[in-house]
């Protein structure tokens, strides 16, 4: 891989399209090498193509076209040349007359069915999008908008997202009117469709938040809708003599808790706080993974509206009690043990925020909490153990100078 770096550099800056046999290395290792080798030697090839944009980008292009088995391969090495656009070796003058051919080929692809070839290719056409946004962004409009095909939706709602993320130029005023169409899928009828388009929202709240400005009493309750349960989506299936039971809105319910997460850093001052905890506590009811980043929410609630939270604690406060008297079932093997004492150590963390709160030692929920964590032993050492992690991470951030040190 060392090798590979080093003539991926020198083709940077010197022409290697002379070199008789680096086209045979290049395929040799695409053909034999490891994953790790095969992506470094994409990476290497779309570097040097900044020694003869016109001799190897078509190379690359006509591989992408070839429908080989190297396709997952060569998209590496696309993504790697057009993130060198703009740079000191490769011009978007240079490599204009290969982007029409590249934007056809890579939408050609748009509907395959596996989800990592899918993301990489919608990365390179966001990438691409990015470098021409007036003109390519009204294209992914044009056919996210007349699809009929999941999967094409999908990548037309990923490549905008690289596109929202790319800031090498200055696009906020072409995604300004054109986000809200992306994000308008959130209401799509397929849950593919919709959790993907939570990952856009979720990029846009942290990488560009005015976008939301105008939009979010739109789109706000489009998020909130993903994070109920939906019996629906929870079917039963048989392993062996066992019965298991799977949840297939659950990666779309987390995908919009982190949505409501990052809102609270980029967009505190558009929300109803109030609602908001609603669907916090909410999701103390839910999945393991929700159930830990609500205490999360718990946490940072207190630190940027903690007058709101005391108003809302005897809500926290119940769901909290009740995890924290729940015990793994008695033929729940050792990880099922470890993962309810790290919920239950997530909770008291949540409390000893809690206990921070203005007048929080006036609150009689925050006291039958504390009632509940003392007379349990193993709770009341766990507490113990959390507090002290606690204040020693107080104090180390407290020397970095970056917020007041209390460690109450």
């Amino acid at each position: 891989m060392i090798s590979l770096a080093v003539i991926a550099e020198i083709g940077y800056y010197s022409d290697l399209s002379s070199q008789p046999k680096l086209q045979e290395a290049f395929h040799f290792v695409f053909e034999n090498g490891k994953d790790d080798s095969k992506t470094f030697a994409a990476m290497a090839l779309g570097k040097i193509c900044g020694g003869n944009v016109r001799k190897f980008v078509p190379n690359i292009i006509a591989e992408l076209e070839n429908e080989s088995q190297k396709q997952y391969v060569i998209l590496n090495a696309l993504k790697e040349l057009i993130h060198l656009v703009p740079s000191e070796r490769i011009s978007i003058e240079g490599i204009a007359p290969f982007v029409d051919r590249m934007w056809n080929s890579l939408l050609k692809r748009a509907g395959s069915v596996e989800e990592g070839y899918r993301n990489l290719l919608g990365e390179c056409l966001g990438k691409l999008t990015a470098l021409e946004p007036v003109r390519f962004v009204p294209l992914l409009i044009d056919v996210l908008q007349k699809t009929p095909a999941v999967q094409v939706r999908c990548t037309m709602i990923t490549a905008i997202k690289f596109t929202v993320s790319d800031e090498r130029r200055a696009i906020d005023p072409v995604l300004k009117d054109a986000i809200g169409v992306f994000l308008g899928f959130l209401n799509d009828p397929d849950l593919t469709v919709r959790r993907t388009a939570l990952t856009l929202f979720n990029c846009v709240a942290h990488n560009k938040p005015v976008l939301l400005k105008d939009k979010l009493n739109v789109l706000l309750p489009l998020v909130y809708k993903e994070t109920c349960i939906k019996e629906e989506l929870i079917r039963e299936v048989e392993m062996g003599p066992f019965k298991h039971e799977v949840d297939d809105g659950l990666d779309c319910r987390k995908a919009a808790y982190e949505c409501l997460y990052t809102l609270l850093d980029s967009c505190l001052d558009q929300l109803n706080i109030f609602e908001f905890m609603d669907y916090v506590s909410r999701g103390l009811t839910d999945h393991y993974d929700i159930k830990t980043l609500c205490f999360l929410f718990i946490r940072r609630l207190v630190q940027s509206a903690p007058l709101s939270v005391t108003q809302r604690v005897d809500q926290f406060v119940v769901e909290i009690v009740k995890l924290l008297q729940s015990k793994a079932k008695p033929n729940a093997v050792k990880q099922e043990h470890e993962k309810n004492d790290e919920l239950k150590r997530a909770a008291l963390r949540a409390v000893h925020s809690l206990t921070l709160l203005p007048e929080s030692d006036k609150s009689r929920s925050i006291a039958e909490v504390m009632g509940t964590i003392k007379a349990v032993p193993d709770l009341a050492a766990m507490w113990e153990h959390v507090k002290n992690e606690l204040t020693l991470t107080a104090v180390a951030t407290h020397a970095q100078g970056d917020v007041p040190m209390d460690t109450n």
